[in-house]
């Protein structure tokens, strides 16, 4: 059954401009990915050379994009979780979870992607196998949001 698209505010009337914002971005991120990466592109003279200018990019170019990046996600950390259970002050439990399942290391990888592309997403779910939850950083170019008005 196809999904109605043509309705407004309609979950397919949704989903459609989630598409078309995701499919708008995806050259600009794959763009920022590339420096990002350590893989510019090429400057328009060397376009017909490019195996050649790729050996002596390799050779002689610092990535700085990534430096900036790594070097402002290193100086970012969690120091406690409060919630609207806690409050004003830490809220144990949640940081239990926070320390237990290695959060840390997903954000890291979240930050990092938030600083070069702008934005990032992480997915908080159950482990049907475990029944533990689970935090996964996401591809940035496999989401987009849309925002209602």
């Amino acid at each position: 059954m196809a999904v109605a698209t043509k309705t407004p505010y309609t979950p397919g009337w949704w989903l459609e401009r989630a598409f078309e914002k995701r499919d708008a971005q995806r050259p600009r991120l794959l763009e920022l990915a590339a420096w990002h990466d350590g893989n510019p592109p090429a400057p328009a003279a060397v376009k017909n050379a490019r195996a050649a200018f790729a050996e002596f990019e390799e050779e002689s170019t610092t990535n700085f994009a990534e430096l900036i990046t790594g070097s402002l996600r290193e100086r970012m950390s969690v120091r406690d979780i409060r919630t609207a259970v806690s409050g004003e002050v830490l809220d144990e439990t949640a940081w239990a979870h926070w320390r237990d399942n290695n959060l840390d290391v997903e954000l890291a990888s979240c930050v990092e992607t938030m600083l070069w592309a702008g934005n990032s997403f992480a997915i908080v779910g159950k482990d049907p196998d475990t029944d533990e939850i689970t935090v996964t950083a996401e591809r940035v170019g496999n989401f987009a949001v849309v925002r209602f008005r």
